[in-house]
């Protein structure tokens, strides 16, 4: 449609051209009756696609009577994205009083289509271009090829989202499964989830239990220097352990222990496994929040402990010091020196009785001298390496206080040498024990050790209890408070990490019993959890696309990220959808395309 106004104006006057927003303030009936005298007095052309008139017309000599009214110039032909409306011509120049009529441009050209060419890697499944399916990208081995054809044992449900595994158990490793082998798979990998058991390790051809010890990291293990010792950055259950070398302890990425404030661990779950919230550099990984957690969090403690059973001293090649009858059983304090002696380089007790003599007896504490007494917690011909672990369960519940209590203490019964004892039993009652725990020191935590025979537990490398001889159950506690500290030297300072060590041997037949309390001495690590609605999906999640986007709708993902809606390919047609045909896939060529419409209908 074409506006006009009209103007009056003395021609001696400089002509002004009106604004466009003039004529858009104009009321309707206005700009009606301008556009019928403007149809009168001009020429009239509209200009709809190709709108090209050029303004004209000049004023007569008589004064009294306006000029011929200039047509305005019309707007460029429409293009793709349609033409530019043209400015109206320049009234033509009459007498005294003149009418000028300001015509508008042509109409706009019909807007060309803007959408860009359908092409593979764009994230929309287009079967005009064979595809049959689009997860954004151009690369292939990931379910959908570099020409966007599904790929063997993959499924792409949602264009434009990374595709997954098809079908745990069908023979194809997709996805994130981490192994998958068929319907039959080896042990080692879950037949329902494709996950590998802990314990084992799966490659192409299959799995196998891993050997702490073997000196080769896999599965599950955090490291695995071939060695069943402490203190050497991995433990003997082949985990990693901080450094406790110098005056406390340095935490180290995957040994389980978080401390407030440590900027370089954001997060710490006590493994080097990626894809569980804390990446193996201990950073928290896209998608998952991590929140400090105690270890003990579960109302149990799993301490890893290493057992070496003894050949008994009236077998060949026996141990002297094990298998002693004592006359009298008796408490022997200062077997490895008094209170606040410190562990020798290597971690372990060293042997402090006087008088050094290889004779046994009461005064030494029923042992031999140094050298035989460095096998006790050492690999030796004597002995037999068992590795095992110590559940403390929190006793009552919510309290604080973790125990093991074991009144019949057998743990290499049909293990180790697998000996008979000299008496009629069946049990094993040669053998020692190790293990360490590690805490960060607030003050008050107290420990607590019942039993039989020698015990000697060190805080900080430091002897802060001692129920040595052989002897029957016997209590010993301590409290590490500021007192106890400054007391035995331990050099304790609140906030520090610090390693408590247990050190036992069951010596004689007459019984073994074994009860340790920690009370108070939780350490933090970290707990991780996926976040479902922020658009990333995590190993735990099915799909996420955003909490807007989580509606479990057609074509979308659940509002708990471990179901969705219906979608093509499910083998349901869904009129939401727009189907009008679900053969269960989105492979081109069996009547049913890539977006479930019937091949050769559109």
């Amino acid at each position: 449609m074409w506006e006009s106004k009209i103007a009056r104006r003395n021609v001696t006057e400089p002509f002004s051209r009106p604004s466009p927003m003039s004529y858009e303030s104009s009321s309707p009936k206005a700009l009606l009756a301008l556009a019928v005298l403007s149809c009168c007095c001009s020429s009239n052309n509209p200009g709809a696609d190709t709108s090209s008139l050029a303004g004209s017309g000049g004023g007569p000599t008589d004064p009294s009577v306006g000029g011929t009214a200039g047509t305005g110039a019309g707007g460029d032909s429409g293009s793709t994205a349609g033409g530019t409306a043209g400015q109206g011509g320049t009234g033509g120049q009459g007498g005294t009083t003149v009418v000028v009529v300001m015509s508008s441009g042509g109409d706009s050209g019909t807007a060309g289509d803007m959408t860009a060419p359908s092409v593979c890697g764009d994230g929309k499944v287009d079967p005009k271009l064979k595809e049959e399916c689009d997860d954004g990208n151009v690369a292939s081995m990931d379910g959908c090829s570099e020409t966007c054809t599904l790929e063997s044992g993959w499924s792409c449900p949602f264009p434009g989202v990374a595709c997954e595994a098809a079908k745990c158990g069908d023979g194809i490793r997709a996805g994130k499964e981490a192994c998958d082998f068929g319907a039959t798979p080896p042990d080692g990998c879950d037949p329902t989830t494709c996950t590998v058991a802990p314990g084992y390790a799966c490659d192409a051809t299959g799995c196998h239990l891993t050997v702490c010890g073997d000196k080769v990291t896999e599965g599950s293990e955090g490291c695995d220097d071939g060695n069943d010792n402490w203190g050497d950055g991995c433990t003997p259950d082949c985990n990693r352990e901080p450094d406790c070398s110098g005056a406390s302890c340095t935490t180290t990425c995957g040994d389980g222990l978080l401390l407030p404030g440590n900027t370089t661990e954001p997060c710490d779950d006590g493994n080097d496994a990626a894809g569980d919230g804390c990446s193996p550099t201990c950073a928290v990984e896209p998608g998952y929040v991590c929140m400090p957690a105690s270890q003990a969090a579960t109302g149990q403690l799993l301490l890893p402990v290493v057992y070496r059973d003894m050949i008994k001293r009236q077998d060949p090649g026996g141990h002297p010091n094990f298998e002693v009858t004592p006359m009298p059983p008796m408490l022997f304090t200062g077997i490895v020196g008094p209170l606040g002696t410190p562990l020798d380089m290597d971690g372990k007790p060293a042997y402090a009785a006087t008088p050094t003599t290889d004779t046994i007896n009461a005064t030494n504490g029923w042992t031999t001298n140094a050298t035989d007494f460095s096998t006790w917690f050492r690999d030796s011909d004597y002995s037999k390496t068992v590795l095992d672990s110590l559940t403390l369960t929190e006793t009552p519940p919510g309290s604080g206080a973790f125990v093991f209590a074991e009144t019949q203490f057998f743990p290499l019964d049909g293990r180790g040498w697998n000996d008979v004892p000299i008496v009629t039993s069946a049990h094993n009652y040669s053998f020692t024990s190790e293990l360490h725990y590690w805490f960060q020191w607030a003050g008050g935590e107290v420990l607590t050790f019942f039993g039989d025979d020698d015990v000697w537990v060190f805080v900080n490398k430091k002897l802060a209890v001692d129920i040595g001889g052989i002897h029957g159950p016997i209590t010993q506690s301590v409290t590490l408070d500021d007192a106890t500290n400054t007391q035995l030297g331990l050099g304790l300072v609140q906030g520090s990490v610090y390693e408590i060590a247990v050190f036992q041997a069951e010596r004689h037949v007459t019984g073994s019993q074994y009860e340790l309390t920690l009370e108070g001495f939780n350490v933090g690590r970290s707990e991780c959890t996926s976040v479902c609605g922020d658009g990333i999906v995590t190993p735990d999640e099915l799909c996420d696309e955003g909490a807007d986007q989580n509606t479990g709708g057609y074509g979308h993902c659940a509002p708990d990220c471990k179901t969705r809606g219906g979608f093509c390919g499910d083998g349901i047609v869904q009129p939401e959808g727009h189907e009008d045909c679900d053969d269960g896939n989105t492979v081109l060529g069996d009547g049913c395309d890539s977006t479930c419409r019937k091949e050769g209908v559109r």
